[in-house]
């Protein structure tokens, strides 16, 4: 997928989800407003979970990348969507 503007700086977390998950699995949204940027993970096989949405950048909830550890908090959100799909876990997006 090529870059721009939105995802640019988002780049390093969106390479480790495809991959962690795929490349065919995650997909990236951005908002109208280009201020609010995710991921969505989609689960394995076409599976009936919903897809476990990473929120890399939110007006009020920050940007993944000024957190104290952006790394720390890509990897606690791969457990996280791992879990989802595995149906160990309720939470299916970022901060749920």
């Amino acid at each position: 997928m090529a870059s721009h503007g939105q995802t640019q700086q988002f780049e390093w977390a969106l390479e480790r989800l495809r991959r962690e998950f795929g490349a065919e699995r995650v997909s990236v949204e951005v908002g109208d407003d280009g201020r609010r940027v995710a991921a969505e993970v989609r689960p394995p096989d076409g599976g009936d979970r919903r897809p476990y949405r990473v929120v890399l950048a939110d007006p009020v909830l920050g940007d993944v990348n000024r957190v104290a550890d952006p790394h720390a908090f890509l990897d606690a959100e791969i457990g996280f969507a791992r879990a989802w799909f595995e149906g160990k876990a309720k939470r299916f997006r970022t901060y749920g």
